[in-house]
């Protein structure tokens, strides 16, 4: 038996790179599944919709730019040029939400070109992506070049150190305010100290 798997080495390969490739499709369809789910429910601004749309397209490994943007509408498409993929969403309830309302998945151009320096991965975008580990350790600690390989990693994107830079400036002001708002606390601590 062993030996019979020697002497076909390359079937061997070729079968292990389309289970591989069965199991990819897999997950990215149920990435699919989820995101769909969680942008038919969307609620918040066109902002919250953009962000979800970043994240998707970052997992997914394209670019997107807006095609069209109004009060009432967001159309989607992808940043190849006849690709057909798209997300068209408008907005719901006295404008409270956006629901989605069309949404092709399929993309014709070649998602096997990475994109390293990608357009959606925003300072906003990369502090959600790597709170979780903020949370874990003391923030003050993290360095730039600990949240370009965090986004290496989890998301095959290069992203510059300027990037990475601000992307931590905008994370510890969320966690201990801007230094405008601490540098106004200043005299009522030193009040306390007299």
């Amino acid at each position: 038996m062993d030996d019979e798997e020697n002497l076909h080495p390359v079937d061997n390969v070729a079968n292990n790179e389309e289970e591989e490739e069965a199991v990819e499709q897999e997950r990215r369809a149920t990435r699919v599944q989820r995101f769909t789910c969680k942008a038919a429910a969307v609620a918040g601004t066109s902002e919250d919709l953009k962000r979800l749309v970043g994240h998707f397209a970052m997992r997914q490994n394209f670019e997107w730019k807006v095609k069209r943007s109004n009060n009432a509408t967001l159309h989607f498409i992808c940043l190849m040029d006849n690709c057909t993929w798209k997300l068209k969403a408008v907005r719901r309830d006295e404008g409270t939400y956006f629901q989605v309302r069309s949404f092709v998945n399929e993309h014709t151009c070649p998602l096997e070109e990475i994109h390293s320096r990608h357009r959606q991965a925003s300072a906003v975008i990369i502090v959600e992506v790597v709170a979780p580990r903020l949370q874990q350790q003391d923030s003050r600690l993290m360095r730039p070049n600990d949240i370009i390989a965090d986004m290496k990693t989890m998301y095959g994107v290069q992203i510059l150190y300027s990037k990475a830079h601000q992307a931590l400036q905008y994370a510890l002001s969320l966690t201990y305010g801007t230094h405008e708002e601490t540098f106004k606390l200043l005299p009522s601590f030193g009040y306390v100290l007299e």
